[in-house]
C-alpha cells in the first residue's frame, strides 16, 4: 500500500480493531504520492519562480486536469498527479506552463507516472513580435478579422482550443500586431465574418526578428442543418461537433481536419437549426450531431442546407436482483466475433455507475442509453450483457432482438447468492499479518473487492462471489504465496478457517552503471528510460523506469519487475528550443534491435557500462521499419 498516509499509521489502526469490513478498493486511487518534477528556467538558464504548471490528459473531446503546481525560488516544482481510471500510455498528457512576463510553454506527450520522474529543465521564453495583414482574394484589407494561435502542430479541432479568445484583431487596414506567443513551432489561423477560416501549416516563430505572417481569406461556405427528432421530442443540448484526430469516438474513424481548431462545437437554436460557418467552399465532409437522449449521427456537409432526423437512443433498464451493480459490459451482437482482440473489444460498451451513458436510478437499477453519447459501439443492437456486482458475483443475460424506439426495455440480472470467506493471514514463521487482501472485481479496470486483516491476522469477506477466487496482497510489503492464493467458494456457503500465507515482497534489485558518449562522459546529466525488449518501445510505449545520470555518466535505475530492459537516453531539446516541445519524441524511436540493455535483478545490483555513439547517430541505430 502506498500513499501519504504511509503504512505505519494504517497498521496502528488495524491493531486497535477487528477485521475490517469489505469495500470496493480502487488501486489507482491509492497512488497519492506519484509526482512529476522539473525546473522552470528562462532562456539563459535562470530559475523562474512562481511559474504556474498544469498537467492535463486528453480524453475524447476534452482534456482533464490531473494536477497543478507553482515553481519555487529555484524554479523547481513537484506536481502531484491525480489518478485517472482510464489511464495508460495510449492517452496523451501534456504540461502547460505560464509565468508572469513570459509567453506560455507547452510540453507535449509527457509520460505520466508511475513511476515518478523528473522532467528536467523547461524553458519559458519572452513573447515574440508577430505582425501581418489579412486581405480578401481581391487584395482588399479585411477589418475585424481575428487571429488565432496554438502552440505546436494542431492536426484537428479539440476542446483545448475551442472558443479561445483571438490573439489579435485587424484594424481598418487589415493589419494586426501582437506579442503573445513564444518562439518555436506554432499553428496560426484567421477568421472573419462571411469568410472561410484559414489555418496555416505549422511554422516556426523566431525570437531575434519581427515575425510577419499574412492571410488571404476566401468567401465562406455556410451550411445550415435542420435537425428534428423522430419522436418529435424537444432537442436538448443540440450541437454539431467537428470530427478531428482528437475528437474521434468509436465507431467513427478519425477524419482530416475540416473545421478550424478554434471553432469547437456549434450549438443549435430552439428551432433545431445549426449554422456551420467558416467552411472552405470546396469542403465536403461530415460533422457529428449530438442531442441529449438521441442517437449520435453523422451529418454529411454536401449541400448548403440539409435535414437530419435523430432517433431516440435505446433505453435499457438493467435491474439487479440479489446485489448492487458495479459494472456492465454490453455487447453489440449484430456482427460476429472478430479474430482481432482489439476489434472485438470495440464492440463492447463497458459501463460503470459514473459513465455518461448511465442514469443511476438506484444501486440496483441502471438506465443505459445505447448508442447515445458515451455509449457508442458499432451502431447495431445490443444482444448480451455481462454484469458484476459490488460483492463480485456475476450475472449474464440476453437482450431481446426487437426494441420499440423511445420505450425502455427491462433486463433482469439475477446474481447468485454470494459466498462468505474467513480465515487468517500468516507469514512463513506462522506469525499473524495485518494486510489488505483483495479479489479482482472489475472486468476491465483496477477495482478490487478488499478487506483488511487485523493484528491477529483475522480477515473476512462477508459477501463474495462464488467460484474460484484468487487472493492478492494489495500492499507493497507483502505478496501471497502462489500455493496459497486460490480458494474455491460455493454460493451461500461460509468457507472458514482458510490460512492465507504471505511472504515479504522482495525488494527488486537495481541496475547501476556508467554511460559514455563517444568514449567520453556526457557533458550534462542525461535522462535514461527503460522499455521492454521484445515489444512496447519508446517513444510510443510507456517507460518502465527513469533515472538521471550525473555529469560523469553514473546512474542507478530500478523498475517494477525484474527482467532485461532497453535503456534509452533522451536527446537534448533542439536548439534553439521554442515554447513547444514534444517530450516523448526526444527519445530515439527504435525497435527490438536496440543494442543497449540493462538487467534489473530480483535482488541486489547489476553493473553495466553503456557505450553510446554520438547523439547525432541515436535515431539511426534501430529505426522501426515502418519509419524507414
Amino acid at each position: 500500500m502506498t500513499g501519504f498516509l504511509g503504512v505505519v499509521p494504517v497498521t496502528l489502526l488495524l491493531a486497535a480493531a477487528g477485521p475490517h469490513a469489505q469495500s470496493v478498493y480502487d488501486e489507482d486511487a491509492d497512488e497519492t504520492d506519484v509526482v512529476l518534477a522539473g525546473q522552470v528556467v528562462s532562456p539563459d538558464g535562470a530559475p523562474v519562480a512562481g511559474a504556474r504548471i498544469e498537467l492535463r490528459t486528453r480524453l475524447r473531446a476534452m482534456s482533464i486536469e490531473r494536477g497543478r503546481a507553482l515553481s519555487d525560488a529555484d524554479g523547481r516544482f513537484s506536481l502531484r498527479v491525480e489518478p485517472l481510471d482510464a489511464h495508460g500510455f495510449r492517452l496523451e498528457s501534456f504540461l502547460a506552463i505560464e509565468g508572469d512576463g513570459f509567453a506560455p510553454s507547452h510540453l507535449e506527450r509527457v509520460y505520466e507516472p508511475p513511476p515518478s520522474h523528473d522532467l528536467g529543465p523547461i524553458v519559458l521564453h519572452p513573447p515574440v513580435e508577430l505582425r501581418g495583414r489579412v486581405t480578401d482574394v481581391e487584395g482588399r484589407p479585411v477589418a475585424g478579422a481575428e487571429i488565432h494561435g496554438a502552440l505546436g502542430p494542431v492536426r484537428g479541432p479539440h476542446g483545448d482550443h475551442a472558443d479561445r479568445p483571438p490573439l489579435a484583431v485587424t484594424g481598418s487596414d487589415g493589419g494586426y500586431a501582437c506579442r503573445t506567443l513564444p518562439p518555436g513551432l506554432v499553428t496560426l489561423g484567421a477568421s472573419a465574418e462571411g469568410r472561410a477560416d484559414r489555418v496555416l501549416a505549422p511554422l516556426e516563430l523566431r525570437a531575434d526578428e519581427v515575425n510577419s505572417v499574412d492571410f488571404v481569406l476566401e468567401p465562406e461556405r455556410r451550411v445550415t442543418l435542420h435537425v428534428t427528432s423522430s419522436s418529435e421530442a424537444p432537442l436538448v443540448g443540440l450541437r454539431a461537433e467537428p470530427l478531428g484526430e482528437r475528437w474521434d469516438e468509436a465507431p467513427y474513424e478519425p477524419q482530416a481536419q475540416h473545421m478550424a481548431f478554434w471553432r469547437g462545437a456549434q450549438p443549435g437554436d430552439e428551432l433545431g437549426r445549426i449554422a456551420l460557418r467558416g467552411l472552405d467552399p470546396a469542403y465536403r465532409g461530415e460533422v457529428r450531431v449530438v442531442a441529449e437522449g438521441q442517437r449520435v449521427e453523422l451529418a454529411a456537409v454536401e449541400e448548403d442546407r440539409a435535414r437530419l432526423v435523430l432517433q431516440p437512443v435505446l433505453w435499457i433498464d438493467f435491474v439487479a436482483v440479489g446485489a448492487d451493480l458495479h459494472e456492465l459490459a454490453v455487447r453489440d451482437v449484430t456482427r460476429p466475433p472478430s479474430w482481432c482482440g482489439n476489434c472485438d473489444e470495440s464492440r463492447v460498451a463497458k459501463l460503470s455507475g459514473d459513465s455518461p451513458a448511465v442514469r443511476k436510478l438506484s444501486a440496483r437499477h441502471w438506465r443505459v442509453g445505447w448508442n447515445g453519447r458515451g455509449c457508442l459501439v458499432d451502431g447495431g443492437l445490443p444482444g448480451a450483457v455481462n454484469a458484476v456486482s459490488t460483492v463480485g458475483t456475476l450475472a449474464r443475460a440476453e437482450l431481446p432482438c426487437e426494441f420499440e424506439p423511445g420505450v425502455p426495455i427491462e433486463c433482469r440480472l439475477d446474481f447468485d447468492e454470494p459466498a462468505r470467506l474467513s480465515g487468517t493471514v500468516r507469514d512463513p514463521s506462522g506469525a499473524p499479518v495485518a494486510v489488505r487482501l483483495g479479489v479482482r472485481l472489475s472486468l476491465y479496470g483496477d477495482d478490487w473487492l478488499a478487506t483488511v486483516s487485523d493484528a491477529e491476522g483475522r480477515f473476512e469477506f462477508e459477501r463474495i462471489g462464488a467460484g474460484a477466487s484468487w487472493l492478492y496482497a494489495l500492499d507493497e510489503r507483502w505478496e501471497v504465496d502462489e500455493d496459497h492464493d486460490r480458494v474455491g467458494l460455493s454460493a451461500g456457503v461460509h468457507t472458514s478457517g482458510v490460512t492465507v500465507l504471505v511472504r515479504p515482497r522482495p525488494e527488486i534489485g537495481r541496475a547501476r552503471g556508467l554511460v559514455r558518449i563517444a568514449g567520453a562522459p556526457p557533458d550534462r546529466p542525461l535522462l535514461l528510460a527503460l522499455d521492454e525488449v521484445p515489444n512496447q518501445h519508446l517513444p510510443s510505449a510507456y517507460p518502465r523506469g527513469f533515472a538521471w545520470t550525473d555529469q560523469a555518466g553514473r546512474f542507478e535505475i530500478a523498475a517494477r519487475w525484474p527482467r532485461e530492459y532497453h535503456v534509452v537516453p533522451k536527446r537534448r531539446p533542439p536548439e534553439p528550443s521554442g515554447g513547444w516541445r514534444d517530450f516523448a519524441a526526444e527519445f530515439p524511436a527504435h525497435d527490438a534491435r536496440w543494442p543497449w540493455k540493462v538487467e534489473v535483478p530480483e535482488s541486489g545490483t547489476s553493473e553495466t557500462v553503456i557505450e553510446l555513439p554520438p547523439e547525432s547517430e541515436w535515431d539511426r541505430i534501430a529505426t522501426p521499419r515502418a519509419q524507414r
